[in-house]
């Protein structure tokens, strides 16, 4: 998208580029956000989750590196992957197993 922006001179005062920071780990009133925003994606699922998924808030936080729409593909990954086995839960191993090496995150 920053591309598109600096394309021609019109573009460039057209936009607003508006930056959205990741959530930060050592505040807590983010992390309380984080893990309420995974409750939301668990209320959304097409599948029963193992447990909530605020329990594993940090693996999660690992793995999107903080931020939710990464959160998101991964758990679309995860879901469409039990789905995929015909699994009737959602577990800690589908998500592992889709999500990004602890490497790729930093």
């Amino acid at each position: 998208m920053l591309q598109l922006c600096n394309l021609n001179g019109q573009l460039a005062n057209r936009s607003t580029l508006i930056h959205f920071p990741r959530y930060d780990a050592r505040n807590e009133e983010e992390i309380e956000i984080f893990q309420n925003i995974l409750l939301t994606f668990q209320a959304n699922m097409p599948i029963e989750v193992e447990r909530d998924l605020e329990v594993d808030w940090e693996s999660l936080y690992i793995r999107s590196i903080g931020c939710v729409g990464a959160c998101k593909l991964l758990l679309n990954k995860a879901v469409a992957t039990a789905l995929e086995e015909s699994a009737k839960i959602l577990t800690l191993d589908h998500i592992e197993h889709v999500a990004h090496s602890l490497q790729q995150c930093e």
